[in-house]
């Protein structure tokens, strides 16, 4: 178990250690040197936009299906005999 920690750990030291070279010598591009190369900050861009347009999805089908919950009790109470709640039908 060490030993398979200890040769992950040499294999990223050099992976780390090559991106650095290729930074320096400018084969991968950081423009605001920060170390992070811009390639992987527009994937991380693109996936949090992605994100925000499911969140909003995400909220849009929560309302749906509420209201598909009270659409099915009021099936339900008609059922049973009450009166039909909600909009009146509109006379043709």
């Amino acid at each position: 178990m060490t030993t398979t920690l200890t040769i992950l750990g040499i294999i990223i030291l050099i992976i780390i250690i090559v991106v650095l070279v290729l930074m320096a010598k400018g084969k991968i591009k950081d423009k605001n040197k920060n170390l992070i190369p811009d390639k992987l900050e527009d994937i991380y861009s693109t996936i949090d936009e992605r994100i925000d347009q499911m969140k909003l999805e995400y909220q849009d089908v929560k309302e749906v299906i509420e209201e598909l919950k009270k659409q099915i009790k009021d099936i339900e109470e008609v059922s049973k005999g009450k009166k039909r709640r909600g909009r009146k039908p509109k006379n043709k």
